[in-house]
């Protein structure tokens, strides 16, 4: 999804850091290095082990860092869990901002695939699963997850809700319910996510073998924000 930029730097090309910023520059790769180790074992030993059998330290001897390091970034299991399900739903910075308002159709067809993208990710599935099995158990989930299963919250959902709300401002969208009573961008941006997921995520959560369909398949997009625009849309 992300495409490379590229650097204007004109002049003289020869440029050479301090001794300070090499340093800085050295520190901060070590530390982004060994954040994506630790994201990558607690991630893979919580899918093959589940939430409850697997410990902090299991973790930071699969990721190669001290314990001290692995508490210092996250003091408890349940902060390092939250971590995982965040990474696995984080949009490259450059797609991070939502859509202008004014073209609902170019707007939920951008959202809405970024969505799909995300929802066929590797992993995506297993870790629902996981969280869906585990869940009754461990009260502490509830707190990072609450009833979406890490799916529909965090920062995608809140971008979601963010540019609903705008398109609604702008007039171009009106979300009342069939007997005309006013609903929340929230409940809405719910519905938008539930038809996607619906067909790329949730057939994964009860059937191993389902294999999702591609994300770059317009066709499930489309029919969502059709009948979102045919439900919602103000015409304007």
């Amino acid at each position: 999804m992300s495409v490379a930029g590229r650097a204007e730097t004109g002049g003289d090309t020869c440029r050479t850091q301090s001794p300070g910023q090499a340093k800085a520059g050295y520190h901060a790769q070590i530390k982004a290095e060994n954040r994506a180790r630790i994201i990558r074992a607690a991630r893979d030993l919580f899918l093959a082990q589940g939430y409850d059998k697997t410990s902090l330290a299991q973790i930071a001897k699969e990721a190669r860092v001290s314990t001290g390091t692995l508490f210092k970034r996250y003091p408890s299991k349940a902060a390092l869990f939250a971590a995982v399900t965040a990474e696995q739903w984080q949009l490259d910075v450059e797609w991070a901002a939502p859509p202008p308002p004014g073209d609902p159709r170019h707007g939920l067809d951008h959202i809405g695939r970024d969505y799909a993208c995300l929802v066929a990710r590797p992993h995506t599935a297993a870790l629902c699963r996981l969280i869906i099995t585990e869940l009754p158990q461990m009260p502490e989930l509830a707190d990072i997850v609450g009833t979406g299963f890490a799916m529909d919250r965090g920062p995608f959902f809140d971008r979601l809700r963010g540019y609903l709300e705008a398109e609604a401002e702008a007039g171009t969208l009106d979300f009342r319910s069939a007997e005309g009573q006013p609903q929340s961008a929230s409940a809405v941006a719910e519905q938008f996510l539930g038809m996607i997921s619906g067909q790329f995520l949730w057939p994964q959560l009860v059937r191993t073998d389902f294999v999702p369909p591609n994300p770059t398949d317009a066709a499930i997009v489309d029919e969502a924000v059709a009948l979102m625009l045919a439900r919602y849309g103000t015409g304007s």
